[in-house]
């Protein structure tokens, strides 16, 4: 399963885009690695960010047991996003385990949750949780949230002066230049692509 190759369909406005296109991905389910491969190769975008849970199946943050286990599914995503040669930002999530990811990432920024980074002309802020964000920005990127989260994925229209995107509601791509979203349903339903033609 690990190689199988998926037939992704980039949308025309993403192929021409002027970018630089950020990936939002997190959560990532070693059985669907092979699907985030066959999107990073044929989206190359320019920037990935993974909001943790690398190998999310596996809770080598809870259980110490699972280590080896959890290292080699996680070396298995850190070899996709490394061969995308794109620029790689990684914040860990509660099930990852720091100092391994550190140790095998090193050609990814690794992250503090709630950092902020200036990406494109935006202000883009990072975390795993959501309940960690206090920072201002105009996108922020997370892994999860609270059950209750009032926000959702329809008000990220292009008339909203703030983004919310969380991993668990889709894959993310932005255009940062128009500030386009584009977003396909999580590997694991049944592949759909949707594009937000309001604006």
């Amino acid at each position: 399963l690990k190689d199988r190759q998926y037939q992704i369909n980039i949308p025309e406005g993403l192929q021409s885009a002027k970018g630089p296109v950020l990936l939002h991905i997190g959560d990532t389910h070693s059985g669907t690695y092979a699907w985030y491969n066959s999107l990073i190769e044929s989206l190359k975008p320019d920037i990935i960010v993974h909001t943790g849970d690398m190998a999310d199946e596996i809770k080598a943050g809870r259980i110490p047991e699972v280590k080896d286990v959890y290292c080699d599914r996680l070396q298995g995503i850190l070899d996709i996003l490394k061969k995308a040669q794109s620029k790689v930002y990684l914040v860990p999530g509660n099930n990852d385990l720091v100092e391994e990811v550190q140790t095998r990432a090193s050609f990814a920024e690794i992250l503090k949750e709630d950092t902020v980074i200036d990406i494109g002309g935006k202000k883009i802020c990072f975390a795993h949780e959501k309940c960690h964000i206090s920072k201002q920005a105009e996108i922020y990127l997370y892994g999860h949230s609270e059950r209750n989260e009032i926000w959702n994925l329809k008000k990220n229209g292009p008339e909203a002066g703030v983004w919310y995107l969380n991993s668990l509601w889709g894959v993310f791509v932005i255009d940062l230049s128009t500030r386009k979203l584009y977003c396909w349903d999580r590997p694991e339903y049944e592949e759909h692509i949707w594009v937000d033609n309001r604006n």
